[in-house]
């Protein structure tokens, strides 16, 4: 059986308010996107990040800074056939 390769934008946060926050702030503007725990490839913030698939990153208008937006750091992550591949990416303003 063969899987598609998706790739997402995982952002991780300081505090679980502000991955709340922009979870709101997303569902508020219908970009779709979910909370999940941070991957334990990834070891930073709270435990909790919030993932959104790349045409919904291009999507999200710049807010960075707003309503305790601001992540921690930003990666891209691609999941296929249960492997995982993330690469830090240079902070992107969102």
């Amino acid at each position: 059986m063969r899987h598609e390769k998706t790739n997402y934008m995982v952002f991780a946060f300081h505090t679980t308010t502000s991955a709340f926050a922009l979870e709101k702030y997303c569902q508020k503007m219908d970009i779709s996107g979910r909370l999940i725990p941070v991957p334990r490839q990834i070891s930073a913030g709270c435990g909790i990040a919030y993932r959104m698939t790349l045409p919904e990153y291009d999507r999200l208008p710049e807010v960075t800074g707003k309503n305790d937006l601001s992540p921690e750091d930003c990666w891209t992550y691609e999941l296929s056939n249960r492997d995982i591949e993330i690469e830090t990416v240079k902070m992107l303003p969102l």
